[in-house]
């Protein structure tokens, strides 16, 4: 069955869109469930009862009382809350779902609301309201992006500010990267065990402790143990401490990590390789919230956030019986996925630069451009964490300036690497002057486009400074979303990525100075002023050597 309805989401509870839900089965209603926004579904009150009939997935809250606000009424349940909304005006019932909206962000409750409300008063809404799939000012349809996760980023950007320092820690420019940051941002702010699943090298501990340096426990403990590679026995006592006399060599009572991490966030790193039998007590220390040490008879009040990471495909493993599914799905309140060098091609410019700022300090020059898209040629089967080496050799090997692809292949060669993706390197530095003519158009189109969204970025940084602080969150906020667009084509900069990523480094330490001190403000402002004149200067020299090739 099809009962019509209208959607507020959570980052805009003033546009509403038309839908139909389609109720013919457990499952469809279960499907609502995979969204990372609070969401309102408003039917008329004849439909309700469609939605009361799936008892096991509401929580059916009556009729609304005059007297009490939505929130009070409809917050804090795992299964969908249903109500009649007993509501005379569509006004008034825009500023319940306003607030209703509001509080269920503040507190990461991410469930759908179900309200019932009389046909007149739903045909009103009804008649302001979007058809399912039609545009806002901004751009919601998933059709309008490239892939799925731009359009995540692009829906959570407006409910989920990523600061400055976070982006200098997890640093990447690709719509997944920024996705990364984002759940990062909403798993500090929801205290709901963490699953992060990546391969090796992809900055899963990072993560963590991201999670935990900006959460409501970063004052306690961050106790951190490695599921693998460590006896049952062994990781027991580790994990839960032991009694005196409990084993050989206890010769005292010791606490366990996750008593030490009372308080605070319990790191559970390579949890794939956690044998069965300790699976069991996992599990069970995170339903009753209760630890008993190894050879002891007390029990023991544990209360800390757990963050799992694994390497592996827990899903996978989950449906063989290799590992618990009812502990998959406990660690399994948010998700987050760190991904893949090799299927992030676009980050590769952005942390080859912060690693050679890092690596050659007073030394620092940017890499030939040349270097960098040999580089975005490997499979980095280490991740991040063997691109840093790889650096850090280059520099050890031959210094910071006047560096070749030869220098690179050098470095490869001492690895033991003579693969059949160095032949193509060389061809592509050996062809690099010899680009298609449009490719070079472009780099030429993208470059000017650059310069022109910098100056105008720069016009409206000076009537901030003015006093008109008004445009800092319509017009400057805009143009520092689209000078981040441009970055994610770092290639079409050639030589000038460097300079542009560090000023959009600086917009962003700028907008965000304005909650600091006077003093701290001046200082952002001072290199802010000194990096649009780098980044302007790097971009006209490269567009004058792309003509000069050119002629």
């Amino acid at each position: 069955m099809q009962i019509r309805a209208l959607i507020f989401k959570g980052e805009d509870p003033e546009s509403p869109q038309r839908t139909e839900l389609d109720l013919d089965g457990l499952a469809d209603l279960e499907d609502i469930r995979n969204q990372s926004l609070p969401r309102v579904y408003l039917v008329q009150d004849k439909d309700l009862n469609e939605i009361r009939k799936f008892e096991k997935l509401i929580v059916d809250r009556g009729i609304k009382h005059k007297a009490k606000g939505l929130s009070k009424l409809l917050l804090g349940h795992t299964l969908y809350p249903v109500i009649e909304g007993n509501f005379d005006n569509a006004r008034q019932l825009g500023r319940s779902i306003r607030t209703l909206l509001n509080n269920a962000r503040k507190q990461q409750d991410l469930n759908a609301f179900f309200i019932g409300i009389k046909k007149p008063v739903f045909q009103t809404i009804l008649q302001k309201s979007k058809s399912h799939g039609e545009l806002e000012n901004r751009a919601m349809s998933i059709e309008h992006f490239p892939d799925i996760t731009s359009w995540m980023v692009h829906e959570l950007s407006p409910v989920c500010h990523v600061p400055q320092d976070l982006i200098d820690r997890y640093i990447g420019i690709s719509s997944k990267s920024m996705l990364v940051r984002q759940h990062i941002v909403l798993a500090a702010n929801s205290d709901k065990e963490v699953l992060i699943l990546g391969d090796t090298g992809t900055g899963k501990e990072i993560v963590a402790r991201e999670i935990y340096s900006r959460s409501n426990r970063k004052n306690k403990e961050f106790q951190v143990i490695n599921c693998g590679g460590i006896s049952t026995t062994l990781f027991e006592s580790e994990l839960f401490g032991h009694a005196k006399g409990a084993f050989t060599g206890a010769i005292k009572d010791k606490a366990g990590l996750w008593e030490k991490a009372h308080g605070g966030t319990l790191f559970l790193d390579e949890i794939g390789d956690l044998h069965i039998d300790s699976q069991v007590k996992i599990l069970r220390a995170l339903e009753d919230g209760e630890i008993k040490r190894v050879g002891g008879l007390e029990t023991i009040r544990v209360n800390a956030r757990v963050i799992a990471a694994t390497n592996r495909d827990l899903f996978a493993m989950s449906q063989r019986g290799e590992f618990r599914e009812d502990l998959y799905h406990r660690l399994h309140g948010i998700l987050i996925r760190t991904h893949a060098l090799r299927n992030n091609v676009e980050d590769i410019p952005v942390l080859v630069d912060f690693f050679w700022k890092n690596i050659a300090k007073n030394d620092y020059e940017p890499l030939p451009a040349e270097i960098v898209d040999c580089l975005k040629l490997y499979s980095w089967p280490g991740n991040v964490r063997e691109l840093k080496k790889i650096l850090e050799k280059l520099y050890g090997y031959f210094g910071a300036t006047n560096l070749r692809v030869d220098h690179l292949k050098g470095v490869f060669w001492m690895e033991g690497q003579e693969a059949p993706w160095l032949v193509k390197a060389q061809k592509v530095a050996s062809g690099s002057q010899q680009k298609s003519i449009e490719q070079v158009s472009a780099a030429l189109n993208h470059l000017k486009r650059s310069q022109e969204d910098i100056r105008s970025l720069e016009i409206q940084f000076e009537k901030i400074k003015a006093g008109n602080e008004k445009v800092l969150d319509i017009t400057f906020k805009f143009g520092i979303y689209e000078l981040e667009s441009l970055c994610r084509q770092p290639s079409l900069f050639r030589d000038s990525f460097p300079a542009v990523w560090g000023l959009l480094e600086c917009l962003n330490r700028y907008r965000e100075s304005f909650h600091a001190e006077i003093k701290e403000r001046k200082k952002t402002e001072l290199n802010l002023c000194q990096a649009f004149t780098k980044a302007q200067t790097s971009l006209s020299k490269t567009i004058e050597h792309i003509v000069e090739s050119i002629f």
